[in-house]
């Protein structure tokens, strides 16, 4: 027997990236304006004494890294603004589900059940992960963009259900 594939529209992490965006553009901001106004040395934990010159390249070195994360949140927050469906489908053959690097332009990762050898979820960090171990590597999926009444112990037994019926075949 055929099962119709299952479709759960995701919660979109607008809140999360746009957090991230204040975080990363103020820290850039304030590393790169640190970078340029600094007229002391820094003492790092009292082992590392750098002079003003080299306390400026530090600074600005910092800057410059948070920036790159600053245009790499931006392009998530802009990614997710753009796709269509922001979903997970689960089909007969094959999962496929948001990539979970938001900023790349590969929007979603489709992974088919021959691929699969094992499917668990477990917790990073307080944060629920459902990781799906292929043998090109493993795929995470982020089960905190999980809808009401759907949680990552419920979509592992899903995935595990069909994953389990297409060996069968």
């Amino acid at each position: 027997m055929k099962k119709k594939k299952t479709t759960i529209p995701l919660k979109r992490p607008y809140p999360m990236l746009a957090l991230g965006i204040a975080f990363t553009v103020g820290g850039t901001a304030f590393m790169l304006h640190r970078a340029m106004t600094n007229d002391r040395g820094l003492v790092i934990n009292g082992i590392i004494h750098l002079e003003p010159s080299s306390a400026d390249i530090f600074y600005a070195v910092l800057g410059l890294a948070m920036g790159v994360f600053a245009v790499l949140t931006i392009l998530g927050f802009a990614n997710v603004a753009r796709a269509k469906d922001f979903e997970i489908v689960v089909s007969s053959k094959s999962v496929t589900f948001p990539n979970p690097r938001l900023w790349h332009p590969d929007r979603t990762v489709r992974v088919p059940y021959d691929d699969i050898v094992l499917i668990r979820g477990y917790t990073q960090a307080g944060h629920p992960l459902i990781a799906l171990e292929t043998r090109a590597g493993t795929r995470i999926l982020n089960a905190r963009w999980l809808p009401d009444g759907w949680n990552s112990s419920r979509l592992v037994e899903t995935l595990t259900e069909r994953w389990r019926e297409h060996v069968q075949r």
